[in-house]
């Protein structure tokens, strides 16, 4: 995984790389001119780079090259899938001091109304698989859903794109990730061959991810737990399984029970911005945060020694102007952003996790208080 978050604002569920520099993109060759000279009615078997693969990867991982020569000659290029992979070129009249993306924006379609309320629907529908999540892993409840709410709108957005296809795209075709796809491709066919999949009905994002808490191959294979107890691992249909894997993949990535994601903060007029590094690690305690003028913006009974990290979180005010909200960013919020290494995505997680907390609360109470009046 890349080191930071201003390499990559996602992989896993909205998966969006950023820009390279104008120049570089110019130089790169066009998707549809890609597509023509390595013909999509070429099998990829045919062609010596993927000979290569399938005899690297037998050899590594002891599946039997006619096993992965026959699942790779299903695999069709996809121009679409390079196409929204491809980062856009910058405006060349573009202003260096534009603001990177819009915090307040992305909040706004991510912790909308619509969203919050079917995360308090999802979690009373799927009650028992939250609360067998919450004794095994410790994870809050409204923080699972919120990742599978932000992920995938709680199971309805899971995408429409055969994941071989978009795997061989990406390692084949697409040189600016290769290495990284190519091992996503080589945990696929793990993954196809462990659970006796059909790579034809394997479907998820244009980067490959797969299920309700988009997954990437390797994630499903370490991560994924049959928690329905079926007997089969199902992150597309079984929400108890979606819900025990994004809870299993929080678990072994650090959180710290009973710990916030983050905690808002005002910084002095004259705060030590040097804190403001946009790495995806705590990396400053509350001490120095105070120290750098980095102020809570209510008490906090926390160590001195507490690792915390600067999150800057840019938007547009009501006038056009740059503006920036900031928050303390918790070790919990690092182990978000191993889920996804943008602080949006991860700030958005948090507070659609507060939204969908409160709206339950609420609902409780009143039918708590109905059920007292009538009785």
């Amino acid at each position: 995984m890349p080191l930071s978050r201003r390499n990559l604002l996602t992989l896993l569920l909205t998966a969006a790389i950023p820009g390279l520099p104008a120049a570089v993109c110019a130089q790169l060759p066009d998707p549809a001119l890609r597509k023509t000279e390595s013909s999509e009615d070429t099998s990829y078997p045919a062609m010596p780079e993927v000979q290569a693969y399938i005899e690297e990867t037998a050899a590594a991982t002891q599946l039997p090259k006619s096993f992965i020569e026959e699942v790779l000659s299903q695999a069709t290029y996809s121009a679409r899938v390079e196409q929204l992979m491809t980062p856009k070129p910058r405006k060349p009249n573009a202003p260096k001091t534009a603001v990177r993306g819009d915090w307040r924006v992305y909040q706004h379609r991510m912790v909308g109304k619509s969203r919050i309320e079917k995360g308090s629907e999802f979690l009373e529908e799927n009650d028992e698989a939250f609360g067998k999540a919450e004794d095994r892993y410790g994870i809050p409840r409204d923080i699972v859903a919120s990742i599978i709410g932000v992920e995938t709108v709680y199971g309805r957005n899971q995408g429409s794109f055969r994941v071989l296809d978009s795997l061989c795209t990406l390692t084949f075709d697409y040189k600016r990730r290769a290495d990284y796809f190519r091992t996503e491709l080589t945990e696929f066919l793990l993954l196809l061959r462990e659970q006796h999949l059909d790579p034809a009905t394997v479907y998820g994002s244009f980067a490959g991810a797969i299920g309700m808490g988009q997954f990437m191959p390797s994630s499903v294979r370490k991560y994924a737990v049959d928690f329905d107890g079926d007997g089969q691992i199902d992150l597309v249909g079984s929400s108890a399984d979606a819900i025990g894997s994004v809870a299993n993949y929080l678990s072994s990535h650090g959180w710290v029970r009973g710990l916030p994601p983050f905690f808002s903060c005002t910084p002095d007029s004259d705060a030590d911005m040097r804190l403001v590094t946009g790495g995806i690690t705590t990396d400053t305690t509350f001490d120095h945060a105070l120290r750098a003028g980095f102020i809570p913006d209510f008490e906090l009974n926390i160590p001195g020694d507490e690792p915390l990290m600067i999150v800057d979180l840019p938007y547009r005010d009501q006038d056009g102007k740059q503006a920036t909200e900031y928050r303390l960013g918790t070790r919990n919020f690092q182990t978000i952003l191993n889920y996804n290494h943008s602080y949006f995505y991860a700030s958005a997680v948090s507070d659609l996790a507060e939204e969908i907390e409160t709206i339950s609360m609420d609902s409780a109470a009143a039918s708590m208080a109905s059920s007292s009046a009538s009785s």
